[in-house]
């Protein structure tokens, strides 16, 4: 029985698409924020039988804000800590509105309670507060969340600092 002795192969090239297969790497690193996201989002939807959520790799984000059908915050990643300087234990329990101030607008407002009863994922900006009281201006990509039963439990947004 003879062995066939396959061909020599030359590479002419670096691999180009290393930067490509990296990227798909790294949010499945577990130390990497958008991979923790993922898993207590994923943690949460099987207790409260979500009907899925958005995946959290095709959208930019600074913060996330979990809110229950009363509009009270029961959960925010560390984000959320770095662009607002509120912790947790702050937030928890209290509606988002602590973020909104004197000069956000009472339009804007308005447009984010109307928004939100079309019942339907929706992008917006506001201007926010942070702890310290200094302002910045938010996009908020909101995404209503649904139970087995088609109702909206909670709501998730992304937001992030423009």
């Amino acid at each position: 029985m003879s062995i066939k002795k396959l061909p020599e192969v030359k590479y002419i090239a670096p691999l180009r698409c290393w930067d490509v297969y990296a990227q798909t790497l790294l949010p499945t690193a577990p130390n990497c924020p958008v991979s923790r996201d993922e898993r207590i989002l994923r943690y949460l939807g099987a207790k409260h039988k979500w009907q899925g959520f958005p995946a959290l790799r095709q959208h930019t984000y600074e913060a996330l804000i979990l809110t229950d059908q009363h509009n009270k915050i029961i959960w925010v990643n560390a984000g959320f800590k770095k662009m607002t300087g509120y912790t947790p234990h702050n937030v928890i329990g209290r509606s988002p509105k602590i973020l909104q101030g004197q000069l956000t607008s009472p339009q804007a407002l308005k447009r984010f309670s109307a928004l939100l009863k079309k019942e339907m994922p929706f992008t917006t900006k506001i201007l926010n507060y942070r702890k310290n009281q200094s302002t910045y201006i938010c996009e908020i990509e909101v995404f209503p969340l649904r139970n087995q039963s088609g109702e909206i439990s909670h709501h998730l947004a992304l937001e992030k600092e423009l």
